[in-house]
């Protein structure tokens, strides 16, 4: 069993560091293509043209490798023995895309296909799939849009808090019809509804109200579409597939066809605004204690339950790239204007997944019902419930991602959200996540994501037409699933 496990996780970590260098593979692309003096390539059909251009292009990308290090070595040496340190021009250094200024931009991108990444990972895992979630993510942030551009009076209000109130019981009330269980997870439909429902009326149509009703109605979507997926038996592509149409339709009902501008600058600085450069520094603080912390509880439990060894140095070596890269980030987006607020949100939502997907029975029961769901539920595993629960569990990251696409946009408007779902489902394709279910993790995901608002960001940088864009996006996709395809079947 322990050469079992110690393969599985050479696999795991494997498929990471791959991920990893692939990102940076194109990372590096992009900032080589992006440089002021490199020169564009220059399509021919002769042999001749294409190898002298391959070699010119290999010569001024090993020549800018070569400067950097040289460069690093310079600025070395002046700190610490003094003097002007002398710098030699490359793409290295004149590249636009790992400039602070765009990996920030880079980074908010990611967040909003992360976060729904994150929750499509698990329901993915499940063994099921959400094509709606753009049209939910969409119909979510019009409705706090719709929200915050209604002034009512306080007997207007009083109506539609009822309306969410009697909504939430109903729901709550058809899924104990079908599930016969009330636990605390599906309770929470119910306790939402009615803070919903008393933020209504006590703030009015306000930026708590927005907030909190793009969150509900996209909990009540996942939970109606879980139902009918686990306890209706409908497959998932079907109840998705018509989620897509139908929640589409509804965003174009609710702003009437037309794009509604936000106002409230509270809202919009969900999306636009950045933390001051002290904050940053304090989440590196608290974010390196607990890499830390982590460090020693792995150690004391591989100690206390494993095989008894306490190897400090090992454990503590490998949280030490963890603190460099934390360090490192904080350093980058400092530089421009501190870390975004969308990407501290996208940061927090990705280690709710990794919690709940590695220290909760929950997760393993996600597992286990995407692996083999038979003898899932012969193992006394009520795979309805957690289906159920999963559903509502991306709604809630869908919400939380619609308040961040709309406040970054500073607007809802019909086609809001469009073809996300493709973005989040390929982003965990490529972070490892099998189609079949059973396997996937949320660290992949957001590689995944990562990679994917990559090929956005330095395509766009570039001036790549639209349609060039879609092509390049999809042969990524489809390579990804059949390399690993090709894995598994060699395994």
């Amino acid at each position: 069993m322990a050469d079992i496990g110690k393969a599985q996780f050479s696999t795991t970590s494997l498929r990471a560091y791959v991920m990893i260098g692939v990102m940076a593979l194109i990372w590096l692309f992009f900032q080589y293509a992006t440089a002021p003096g490199t020169q564009g390539w220059q399509w021919s059909w002769s042999l001749y043209d294409i190898v002298s251009q391959l070699w010119a292009h290999l010569y001024t990308f090993v020549s800018g490798i070569i400067a950097a290090i040289i460069n690093l070595a310079n600025y070395l040496y002046a700190a610490v023995f003094g003097g002007e340190p002398y710098y030699f021009s490359s793409w290295v250094s004149e590249g636009i895309f790992l400039k602070p200024r765009n990996l920030s931009n880079l980074m908010t991108q990611t967040a909003v296909t992360g976060i729904l990444a994150v929750g499509m990972l698990m329901v993915i895992v499940s063994g099921n799939i959400d094509l709606s979630v753009g049209s939910v993510l969409g119909f979510a942030g019009g409705i706090a849009a719709f929200a915050l551009s209604l002034n009512a009076a306080e007997d207007d209000i009083a109506k539609p808090a009822r309306i969410i109130l009697m909504v939430s019981v109903a729901l709550l009330g058809f899924v104990y019809f079908v599930s016969r269980k009330i636990d605390a997870w599906t309770s929470i439909l119910i306790g939402v509804g009615a803070i919903s429902a008393y933020t209504l009326v006590m703030f009015g149509y306000s930026l708590q109200s927005a907030l909190i009703l793009a969150i509900l109605v996209a909990v009540l979507i996942g939970t109606f579409q879980g139902t009918l997926t686990a306890y209706f038996k409908i497959p998932a592509f079907i109840v998705t597939l018509g989620g897509l149409l139908a929640w589409r339709g509804a965003v174009k009902w609710l702003l009437g066809g037309n794009t509604v501008p936000i106002q409230d600058e509270a809202f919009k600085a969900i999306g636009q605004r950045n933390l001051p450069i002290e904050a940053g520094w304090a989440l590196a603080i608290v974010g390196i204690a607990f890499a830390l912390f982590l460090a020693y509880r792995r150690v004391r439990s591989e100690a206390t339950y494993g095989s008894g060894d306490t190897n400090y140095v090992s454990a503590f070596a490998k949280a030490a790239i963890t603190i460099v890269g934390i360090v490192a980030f904080i350093f980058v987006m400092n530089a421009y204007q501190g870390v975004p607020i969308p990407v501290l949100i996208f940061v927090s939502v990705a280690l709710i997944g990794v919690f709940l997907t590695t220290s909760t029975v929950f997760g393993r029961f996600l597992y286990a019902i995407g692996g083999n769901p038979e003898a899932a539920r012969l193992s006394g595993i009520d795979n309805k419930l957690n289906v159920l629960r999963v559903y509502a569990l991306l709604g809630a990251f869908t919400g939380i991602a619609a308040i961040i696409f709309t406040a970054r946009v500073g607007s809802a408007a019909p086609d809001a959200g469009t073809l996300k779902e493709l973005d989040a489902i390929a982003a965990c394709v490529i972070g490892g996540a099998s189609l079949m279910g059973g396997r996937g993790t949320v660290f992949g995901a957001c590689i995944g994501a990562l990679i994917m608002a990559s090929l956005d960001n330095g395509m766009s940088l570039l001036n790549v037409r639209d349609f060039m864009q879609d092509i390049v996006k999809g042969s990524i996709l489809v390579a990804a699933v059949g390399l690993d395809m090709m894995g598994r079947k060699q395994g």
